[in-house]
């Protein structure tokens, strides 16, 4: 069954688009990896840690929210390797100052920076261009094979770091995160503009801008339940994003991991995730959304708190392997909904809508994390962060809205003032 849904899906030029986008995840997890652990060993701030987080999220956001009509204005396969190449430059010249013994800790920052503003627009680009590769019946398994080896990617790519780091240092490991951009900017260079939908490029109405933002915003009250399902996300994310900052002290400190432990603690995600989306396809167009999606929140909170409790590094490993399982279960069939959903005119602002308000409390959760374990231990942290999912999903569970989100749905039509027709 799964087969058949992923045969269906277009040519090779899908697949060019899959390998850049996997390639690139793996990229962006690599070098977070390496970063932390170079700020961490060269300050030994968890403050610091948490700072350099929040900065990036802040950017993050704000890149997001102004960028975001640049992604229906602009053929988006084009500015997706546009990015890629700007990722490859700003970590390629870290590299090199790091060799010559000349970085510092603003340079970091500054690569945090660039690297966030470029994902905020690459992430949205590439979930909007993705419709035009996938056919409405094969929606569902298609972003699960997409969010299965996307999650892998997040997985795998701190684990090859902790080895690379173990072995050859942390400036090779971000040299080769650099090469990871490259060659996902030129997969995305092969595929030919004409196979993204032409009708998603309308000229833009001249001194709009900002009323084309405001379209992808307001499309939001055509559809509240999306909303409310965004706002669960923003809190679990906020949670998820502090426990993941404060990991590598958590193994270092608790489970008395090393760095080849720690990127191994980070891979034991990718059996979950994979068994996770194998269910998920199984599943497939399920009417009754709220439950596994919420669920799945739910879920992330208990298990979040029964790692606070664990100093037993293969207990760890059990855990997160579970968190690995509860991922696409909110993933996938969050995708297709959008895909079903969104008219492909608006849908590169909507999904920086989308996007925004599930990582709008991310900066708070990075810098509000390396304060609470600074101050009160990573195991407080982790029950904090385990107790916000379980009450945001019991809560959103009962709200009447949330039942926007099951049963059939199809496409939601809004007029817009930003692009003419």
């Amino acid at each position: 069954m799964y087969r058949r849904g992923v045969r269906s899906l277009k040519n090779g030029h899908f697949w060019k688009l899959f390998a850049a986008q996997i390639v690139s995840t793996l990229g962006d997890c690599f070098g977070l990896f390496a970063l932390q652990w170079f700020v961490y060993t060269t300050t030994g701030s968890l403050v610091i840690m948490g700072t350099l987080a929040m900065t990036a999220g802040v950017v993050e956001l704000v890149v997001r929210f102004i960028g975001a009509p640049l992604i229906d204005r602009i053929q988006r396969l084009r500015l997706m390797a546009l990015l890629d190449a700007i990722r490859f430059t700003a970590i390629g010249i870290t590299v090199v100052l790091s060799y010559l013994g000349l970085v510092h800790l603003w340079v970091l920052f500054a690569m945090a920076i660039i690297n966030a503003a470029a994902s905020a627009l690459f992430q949205p680009a590439s979930m909007a261009v993705l419709p035009s590769f996938i056919p409405k019946q094969s929606l569902v398994r298609g972003y699960s094979l997409i969010d299965a080896s996307q999650y892998g990617a997040v997985i795998l790519g701190p684990a090859i770091a902790g080895f690379v780091i173990s072995s050859l240092g942390a400036a090779s490991a971000l040299a080769i995160d650099a090469v990871s951009f490259a060659i996902s900017a030129l997969f995305i260079f092969l595929i030919p503009t004409r196979l993204a939908d032409s009708k998603e490029y309308a000229p833009p109405a001249s001194g709009l801008y900002y009323r084309e933002l405001w379209d992808g915003i307001t499309f939001f009250k055509k559809a509240p339940a999306l909303l409310g399902i965004m706002i669960c996300v923003a809190m679990k994310n906020m949670c998820s994003v502090a426990v993941g900052g404060m990991m590598i002290p958590f193994a270092m400190q608790h489970l008395h991991a090393n760095a080849s432990q720690i990127g191994l603690l980070s891979s034991a995600m990718a059996g979950g995730i994979c068994l996770g989306s194998l269910l998920v396809s199984m599943i497939n167009n399920f009417k009754r959304r709220r439950i596994p999606m919420l669920g799945s929140i739910f879920a992330h909170g208990l298990l979040y708190m029964a790692l606070s409790q664990t100093s037993s590094f293969m207990l760890a490993l059990c855990w997160i392997v579970l968190l690995g399982v509860c991922g696409p279960f909110f993933g996938t069939f969050s995708s297709s909904l959008y895909a079903q959903m969104v008219p492909s005119e608006l849908r590169g602002r909507v999904m920086s809508a989308r996007l925004m308000v599930g990582g709008s409390l991310q900066p708070a959760g990075s810098y509000m994390g390396g304060i609470i374990a600074n101050s009160y231990g990573i195991p407080v942290l982790l029950v904090i962060a385990g107790s916000i999912p379980i009450l945001t999903a019991f809560a959103a569970y009962f709200a009447p809205v949330m039942k926007g989100i099951d049963g059939e749905l199809g496409p939601i039509r809004v007029e817009t003032v930003g692009l003419e027709a």
